[in-house]
């Protein structure tokens, strides 16, 4: 009469919310090198995983999908930081990260600038001579074609 407590097998709670679960968790996974897009779905899943269970305990896929979450979550923040600390610490990199923030600074500005573009480095590019055009016939008229 009792088989959950007899047994001892718990039933499971939602397949379907720990399949979608673990689905955003790998999706987090693909995009953990955008940290505002990879730490909110892996904290999504989280919740999924966690309102599977709906009262017994959590599926297997939970648990998969809570694993690879949490992993999400710390090597996506990691990732960040270490990038941040990049950034600080190499002068190329500072230089540049301060010659584009002064740029949006100014794109994005009150004022009407129109030296903007100053800002950002010229290439000098190769750019090839134009082919010569075919020579202008005159017309009777004097005009030019």
């Amino acid at each position: 009469m009792n088989d959950f407590y007899d047994n001892g097998n718990a039933p499971e709670g939602s397949v379907k919310m720990a399949t979608a679960a673990l689905i955003v968790g790998i999706a987090a996974v693909l995009f953990f090198r955008i940290f505002y897009l990879s730490i909110p779905m892996a904290a999504i899943s989280i919740i999924l995983a966690l309102l599977s269970r709906g009262g017994y305990t959590v599926s297997l896929r939970g648990k998969l999908a809570i694993i690879v979450s949490s992993a999400t979550i710390i090597f996506s923040a990691s990732n960040t930081a270490y990038t941040i600390y990049q950034i600080y610490h190499d002068p190329v990199l500072r230089q540049q990260f301060e010659m584009y923030m002064e740029y949006f600074e100014r794109l994005y500005s009150e004022d009407e600038d129109s030296s903007i573009w100053e800002l950002l480095p010229r290439q000098e590019q190769d750019t090839p001579e134009p082919a010569p055009s075919a020579p202008v016939l005159p017309i009777e008229g004097g005009e030019q074609i």
